[in-house]
């Protein structure tokens, strides 16, 4: 640890550093004559006003001014100089210690400043080798095959207008629609499929047996099971106008449709076979990550780590804009319509830090185990990755960038296969269907179980 970096917890840092008076003074100095050259005072010609003229009608916020600037320039200096553990994250607020003692800055003295900010926790992982850890025993049924079948069907269905018929479940319909009394509530052009109630406000029902042109005003009335997300009122008043409405054409499941779906099938059997093997691999895809996740949280109690503020919330942060992405709406748009509904940010944000911190903290276990392992890859399979990936941008000015991530990435790969390597993994001996376990049903099911048991044996202690 540099002389001058004192860890306070394991995750907060102070650096103590001087600024030299005669820095302030040079800054103060070349920037005071800067402005003697274009200031304007009555009495005297541009640029040729005396400099203690100027500098009086600065006053003295000039001079605090400076010498923060000139702190943020030494500290900045000073940062650049630590070791990669004691530096400070990259979305840490750095905060002044004892501000009060340190301005308003006086001349002719230098400044000894302390400053804090959150770093990279210290912490040990012992135990991730020969752990016994037991996975959703996972298969594949002819029902959800059926269902990938169902999904071809749909994205290669038609769409045909409608004309003057009615709305029915299961067209795609054009509308615009706005929420009375609600900003930012207002939008046009909307394309949704009736029946799959992805409109925020959750329509579908109202608007069936309308008609294109045809307009409505629809008192919706909300439970807590399907109150959108976000909207704190029980009810809404949405005036819908119908611009277009398309029926979706269905094509028949037949030789030629699976012909049609890729050339390497012939028959419908072959796109069943098909079908099935890239749910299997899918499948695989999908255990690894419930694997390594079972794993993770069979280790994380044997660590002692806490996880910087400022990591949670910038994991939240993009959570959230991921948020606002998938309901159709800019970040900002987003705020606006949280606080037009009484909700802040940070409130609304705030369910879902637990599960930022979870992730986080796992991520830093893996970083750790690999350090510990010594795991890395070599210049060659990283140039090799990154051909790959930018075959037809060889000149890229980022190059070097892109392939410190990409060897990061490798490198985490490979301990995470280390780690399946290493411990003992079994399958449960209930079988799981895919659509259950890829929809977290599986889930659901199993907190259900395990919340009753607990409940049970509360009643039985009650009871003795």
């Amino acid at each position: 640890m540099s002389d001058n970096v004192k860890r306070v917890t394991s995750t907060e840092a102070e650096l103590t550093l001087t600024v030299k008076w005669d820095a302030i003074k040079a800054k103060y100095e070349e920037e005071l004559n800067k402005i003697c050259l274009k200031a304007s005072i009555p009495g005297f010609r541009q640029g040729k006003a005396p400099k203690n003229l100027v500098e009086k009608k600065l006053g003295d916020g000039f001079l605090q001014e400076i010498a923060s600037n000139v702190m943020d320039d030494v500290l900045k200096a000073e940062v650049e100089k630590l070791d990669e553990k004691d530096r400070p994250l990259p979305y840490s607020h750095t905060v002044l210690k004892d501000e009060e003692k340190v301005f308003p800055v006086k001349k002719d003295q230098d400044l000894e400043i302390t400053v804090k900010y959150e770093v990279m926790p210290e912490f040990e992982v012992k135990d991730y080798k020969n752990l016994k850890v037991e996975y959703p025993n996972v298969v594949i049924s002819d029902e959800m095959v059926e269902k990938e079948i169902d999904a071809l069907k749909e994205r290669n269905s038609v769409l045909r207008d409608k004309g003057e018929e009615p709305i029915v479940e299961g067209d795609v319909v054009n509308a615009d629609y706005e929420v009375e009394g609600e900003k930012d509530s207002k939008r046009s052009d909307y394309v949704f499929t009736v029946g799959s109630h992805s409109a925020y406000f959750d329509f579908d029902d109202e608007i069936i047996g309308l008609k294109k042109g045809d307009e409505k005003e629809i008192t919706k009335t909300y439970t807590e099971k399907n109150k959108p997300v976000g909207y704190e009122k029980d009810s809404a008043v949405i005036k819908v106008k119908i611009n277009s409405v398309k029926k979706k054409e269905v094509p028949e499941v037949d030789d030629e449709f699976a012909q049609d779906v890729s050339e390497e099938y012939k028959t419908v059997a072959d796109l069943k076979n098909g079908l099935k093997g890239k749910l299997e691999k899918e499948l695989g895809e999908r255990l690894k990550e419930t694997k390594i996740s079972a794993l993770i949280d069979k280790i994380i109690p044997s660590v002692d780590l806490t996880v910087p503020v400022c990591m949670i919330d910038y994991e939240v942060a993009n959570t959230f804009r991921k948020f606002a992405y998938q309901m159709g709406m800019r970040e900002e748009d987003a705020i606006k319509f949280l606080t037009a509904n009484g909700q802040k940010l940070d409130e609304f944000t705030s369910p879902w830090r637990p599960d930022a911190e979870h992730t986080i903290k796992s991520q830093l276990i893996i970083t750790k185990i690999r350090d510990n392992e010594k795991i890395s890859v070599s210049d060659e399979e990283v140039n090799a990755e990154y051909d790959k990936q930018h075959k037809d941008d060889k000149d890229n000015p980022n190059a070097e960038l892109y392939k410190s991530m990409i060897k990061d990435n490798m490198e985490y790969q490979k301990t995470i296969e280390f780690l399946l390597d290493n411990n003992k993994l079994t399958p449960s001996k209930k079988q799981i269907k895919y659509e259950d376990f890829a929809s977290g049903k599986y889930l659901e099911d199993e907190n259900k179980k395990s919340k009753e048991n607990k409940e049970n044996k509360e009643d039985e202690v009650k009871s003795e």
